[in-house]
C-alpha cells in the first residue's frame, strides 16, 4: 500500500480523458469489451489494465505504474482505500 499514491486515486472514462486511452499492448488481451494486461497509454505511461467498461474505470497511480480497472460502485472502493490508508 506503501507504493499506492491514495490522494491520486479517481474515476475517469476513457472517452473524456483520452490521455489515459491505450495505446499499445506490451504484454495482455485486448478484445473488443474486455482488455487485460500490460498496456503503454496515449500519454506514454506504463499501466496495468483490467477494463470492461471504458466510462467507469478507476485510476489508481502507484509509484511504478497506473492501474486501471473497470469497476461498479467506484466513490465507496475510493473512500474504502482512503479510510485504510488512515488506519496504517
Amino acid at each position: 500500500m506503501d507504493n499506492i499514491i491514495i490522494n491520486g486515486i479517481r474515476e475517469i472514462s476513457l472517452d473524456e480523458n483520452t490521455d489515459y486511452n491505450l495505446s499499445r499492448r506490451i504484454n495482455g488481451t485486448a478484445l473488443p469489451q474486455f482488455k487485460s494486461g500490460w498496456f503503454r497509454l496515449k500519454n506514454h505511461e506504463k499501466a496495468l489494465v483490467f477494463i470492461t467498461d471504458k466510462n467507469s474505470v478507476v485510476l489508481i497511480p502507484t509509484k511504478d505504474y497506473l492501474l486501471l480497472f473497470s469497476m461498479d460502485n467506484i466513490d465507496g472502493f475510493i473512500n474504502k482505500i482512503k479510510a485504510l490508508k488512515l488506519q496504517n
